[in-house]
């Protein structure tokens, strides 16, 4: 069974981050395994020059996998699809909460601080602040619930 997919989407600076935190420590106490994706429209170059894996990239891999104990990084010329990306978590996971990816077709969660929602009422599960974080961790346990 793949994991329940929740994208917590928002204008920049209104709490996106701060809210993925609060529902991680809340649903986590509550018994949950949860993977989280974040999304950035930046190139990260994380990979110092003239590290093994800097240097795959450099002599052609299209991608590189850096693993090691209590982590896991994919370098890539691409940007994955969140479909890839959720392809990575095992049916040990609860829960993705992703932040970002407004436009795909997964339960969106919006958060707003004042002025104009980023999407259409239609295209939102809930509508919240980043203050509203246990009643989001309720609704999701919900959710999680009668799936």
């Amino acid at each position: 069974m793949r994991p329940e997919v929740v994208a917590i989407v928002g204008r920049s600076g209104v709490g996106k981050t701060y809210l993925v935190e609060s529902l991680l420590r809340k649903l986590t106490f509550a018994g949950l395994t949860i993977d989280t994706v974040k999304h950035t429209h930046h190139p990260v170059f994380q990979d110092s020059p003239g590290t093994d894996s800097s240097l795959h990239k450099r002599a052609g891999a299209r991608r590189t996998v850096l693993t090691g104990p209590g982590f896991c990084t994919v370098f890539t010329a691409k940007d994955l699809s969140l479909k890839d990306v959720l392809g990575l978590s095992g049916p040990e996971v609860d829960l993705v909460l992703v932040e970002g990816f407004k436009s795909e077709s997964v339960r969106k969660i919006e958060v707003v601080r004042g002025g104009e929602p980023l999407l259409a009422d239609s295209e939102v599960w809930m509508t919240v602040t980043s203050e509203q974080s246990d009643q989001v961790a309720e609704a999701i346990l919900a959710l999680l619930k009668d799936a």
